[in-house]
């Protein structure tokens, strides 16, 4: 999936992905995807609103169709305590400072 994401950009976007990871925390899984400001990405254009809207899109166009590949033949009842479980989360991070980052879901 990292592979798949590197450097892909949305149209008129300050953020570019540049990474993919999975983690653990309070028993749920998080799909995590990084973007790095790009552009105008800076810093002062990183915001939760910003963050969510990234989310949205990333959900959108990349995740939708993600649990039903991972885990295909899952009754649609699975597959709705599954979405309690897995989370699609997005981080932000500053193209200036990369230590500077907002994450969001």
């Amino acid at each position: 999936m990292t592979q798949e994401l590197t450097n892909k950009k949305q149209r008129k976007a300050t953020f570019k992905m540049n990474r993919f990871r999975v983690e653990e925390k309070d028993e749920r899984l998080f799909f995590i995807v990084s973007a790095s400001g790009s552009g105008s990405g800076s810093a002062k254009d990183m915001s939760h609103d910003t963050c969510m809207k990234y989310n949205s899109i990333f959900n959108t166009e990349y995740f939708t169709k993600l649990p039903s590949e991972m885990w295909p033949g899952l009754s649609t009842a699975d597959y709705a305590l599954l979405s309690k479980e897995v989370v699609f989360s997005t981080e932000l991070i500053s193209k200036e400072n990369t230590q500077f980052k907002i994450q969001c879901s």
